[in-house]
C-alpha cells in the first residue's frame, strides 16, 4: 500500500470517527446542553484541524507521487 492511499484512508477514517461522535452525543436523549455546546465546538476544532492535517498529507503524498 503506498503512501497516498494509506493516508487518503486514514483520512476517511477519521471523518467517520468524527462523524459519528458528533452524532452520537448530539442524537442521545436528554443530553445536557453545554456538554452538546462542548461537544460540539470539539468536534468542529478537531474536524477542522483533522481536515486541514489530511489534506496537507495526501497533497504531500502526491508531491511525492511524481
Amino acid at each position: 500500500m503506498n503512501r497516498q492511499r494509506l493516508y487518503t484512508v486514514f483520512f476517511l477514517v477519521t471523518m467517520a470517527a468524527l462523524i459519528c461522535t458528533f452524532l452520537f452525543c448530539y442524537l442521545q436523549p436528554g443530553f445536557i446542553p453545554i456538554f452538546s455546546y462542548l461537544t460540539t465546538a470539539f468536534t468542529i476544532i478537531t474536524g477542522i484541524g483533522a481536515i486541514s492535517f489530511g489534506l496537507l498529507k495526501i497533497h504531500e503524498a502526491y508531491k511525492y507521487e511524481y
